[in-house]
């Protein structure tokens, strides 16, 4: 589920912003975040 979100949001970004997005270490963390919430809401 999340999956679809990522791509949507990185689909409107263009390359530049994306590779310094992917460096940036708040990505791990909203990563982490997005696949917790997704598990949860999956086990609901």
């Amino acid at each position: 589920m999340s999956e679809a979100y990522n791509i949507t949001i990185f689909e409107n970004m263009n390359a530049e912003d994306l590779s310094q997005l992917r460096q940036h270490p708040i990505m791990a963390e909203i990563t982490n975040f997005l696949s917790k919430v997704s598990a949860t809401y999956t086990k609901a």
